[in-house]
C-alpha cells in the first residue's frame, strides 16, 4: 500500500508543471501552444527568457528529488525512491491538470536519481555526454539515457523490482521522445 502511495504523491507532485505556470505568468500564454508545445524548461527559455527556463528547469529537478525522498521514507530506501521517480515522471509527462500533456521527464528524472543513486546518474549521464558527442542531438541523448537506465539499474545489482520499475520509468521518458527522435534521426541521416 505504501508503495502505491509514493507512486501516487509522486505523479501529483509531477503533475504541477513550474514551465507551464511560469510561461503563463510571465506571457500570458499557455506554453502547451507555444514553442515546441513541450511543458519544460527548454520551452519556457524558448517564451520566456534563459533565466526564467532555468528557474523551470531547477524546480522540475527539485520535484525529482522532493518525490525519490518521499517514495524512500513511505515505502522504503530499496523500491521507494524508484516508485517515487516513477509517479513524477508520469505526472510531469502526462500531468492530470493540464489534460495529460507535460514534459519529456528528464529533468525530474535527473533530480530523483540525485537522490536515489549518484553512480547510476553518473553512468547515465556520461551515456548522454557521449550520444551527443556522436550525433549532435539533445534527444538522442536523452533516449540514450532512457533506454540505457534499465540496464546501468541491472548491471549495479539492483533487485528484480527495481528493473521491473525502471524498465517502466524508461518507457515513461522514451515515449514522450518519439516524436523528436523521429526527427532526429532524419538529421542524423542527412
Amino acid at each position: 500500500m505504501n508503495g502505491i502511495l509514493a507512486i501516487l504523491i509522486g505523479y501529483l507532485l509531477g503533475s504541477v508543471s513550474p514551465s507551464y505556470l511560469i510561461a503563463r505568468a510571465r506571457t500570458g500564454r499557455d506554453l502547451r501552444f507555444e514553442g515546441s508545445g513541450n511543458l519544460g524548461g527548454r520551452n519556457v527559455w524558448r517564451t520566456a527568457g534563459f533565466g526564467w527556463g532555468l528557474l523551470a528547469f531547477l524546480l522540475d529537478v527539485s520535484k525529482g528529488a522532493v518525490s525519490a525522498w518521499l517514495g524512500g521514507a513511505l515505502a522504503g530506501p530499496g523500491l521507494g525512491p524508484f516508485l517515487g521517480l516513477l509517479g513524477v515522471v508520469s505526472g510531469h509527462n502526462y500531468s492530470v491538470f493540464l489534460g495529460f500533456s507535460g514534459g519529456k521527464g528528464l529533468a525530474a528524472a535527473l533530480g530523483a536519481l540525485a537522490v536515489i543513486s549518484l553512480a547510476v546518474l553518473g553512468c547515465l549521464l556520461s551515456v548522454g555526454v557521449l550520444a551527443f558527442i556522436l550525433f549532435r542531438s539533445l534527444y538522442l541523448a536523452a533516449v540514450a539515457m532512457s533506454l540505457c537506465f534499465p540496464l546501468v539499474v541491472y548491471l549495479q545489482g539492483h533487485g528484480t523490482w527495481i528493473v521491473v520499475t525502471s524498465i517502466a520509468v524508461s518507457g515513461v521518458v522514451t515515449s514522450r521522445h518519439l516524436g523528436n527522435l523521429r526527427d532526429a534521426v532524419r538529421e542524423w541521416k542527412k
